[in-house]
């Protein structure tokens, strides 16, 4: 949402005369992230899990938003080495964790060696998905992410 705030004030600032189309388009798509928003934080209120893996830390602000803990295989742009690896895989066992979650913007490999240690599964989520738009995106992950959590 101040994202939002900043890309209509950045448009007002460049356009003027387009204040109340920007404006207008502002509080409707800021209603729609708050109608996703509530959408989100009751999907995630009935889960029993809070932990989840994703091969790239990109769901940091998500998972904190919503209460939940996101363990990242990789950090900072690096595979695990094997103590690092060894540990993810002891979180998942000892947090019933059977999904990893993959953006298609990384290698899975390591994801995949993860999942057959634990006997679970890779899924994909994107954080860039030019489809189906974001907050149908965003709707789309919560669901998944959800989903491994029950």
């Amino acid at each position: 949402m101040t994202q939002v705030q900043n890309i209509c004030d950045g448009l007002i600032a460049v356009d003027p005369a387009g204040t109340n189309y920007y404006i207008n388009n502002k509080k409707n798509y800021i209603a729609k992230l708050k109608e996703l928003d509530a959408y989100l934080n009751s999907t995630f209120a009935a889960t029993k899990k809070k932990k989840f893996v994703v091969l790239h830390p990109a769901w940091t602000y998500f998972a904190r938003d919503y209460g939940l803990q996101q363990i990242a295989i990789e950090a900072e742009e690096k595979e695990p080495g094997p103590r690092l690896l060894a540990e993810i895989i002891k979180a998942c066992r000892e947090n019933n964790i059977s999904t990893v979650f993959v953006e298609p913007q990384y290698n899975p490999k390591m994801a995949e060696v993860i999942a057959q240690e634990i006997h679970g599964n890779v899924v994909s989520i994107d954080d860039l998905a030019p489809t189906p738009g974001y907050i149908d995106n965003l709707k789309s992950v919560g669901e998944k992410i959800a989903e491994s959590l029950r």
